[in-house]
């Protein structure tokens, strides 16, 4: 990679990790009171359509650990970190996968790790009856954040923008 490429990549990594820092911290708490429910799921997986496979994955975890840091949910912050750079990971790699055909497929696939991801995350911390409560909020969340990240990977990829998939390596 180019060191204008490099410096490229660095910053839109940046900018993605604030994205979706930011699109979470607009949030709504769950009636649970175990967490919330968002729009960054969009940008993570947005992540995942616009940087290389690595730098998708960690902007997406990080920006997600920051927000929960930030909201007073530091406990979800680890299970944010790695749930969320899952996420992004996955969705790169079906969209390479499909070569952006079944685009739509690989976000609501790679959403469902939401609420698989923190299912199992609360059972550990012995919120089972929580964990079960979240499931579709999170799933819906989820769903919401795929059909808004393809839409607008659509348009990016109609005006000019990166193909759906990240930007290889």
């Amino acid at each position: 990679m180019k060191q204008d490429n490099k410096t490229h990549t660095l910053v839109l990594s940046g900018v993605m990790a604030a994205v979706v820092m930011l699109l979470t911290l607009i949030s709504i708490p769950l009636p649970s009171g175990s967490g919330y429910v968002h729009l960054g799921d969009a940008a993570v997986l947005l992540c995942a359509a616009l940087l290389p496979l690595g730098y998708a994955a960690a902007a997406a975890g990080v920006g997600a650990a920051l927000a929960d840091i930030i909201l007073g949910f530091s406990l979800y912050a680890p299970a944010s970190l790695v749930i969320k750079g899952l996420m992004a990971l996955c969705c790169f790699l079906m969209l390479k996968l499909f070569r952006g055909k079944l685009s739509l497929f690989a976000y609501l696939v790679s959403a469902a790790l939401v609420p698989l991801g923190y299912l199992l995350y609360e059972t550990i911390l012995n919120l089972g009856a929580a964990a079960l409560a979240n499931i579709p909020l999170n799933a819906l969340q989820g769903a919401v954040g795929a059909i808004i990240a393809f839409a607008v990977g659509m348009m990016l990829s109609r005006n000019g923008g990166k193909k759906q998939g990240g930007t290889g390596e």
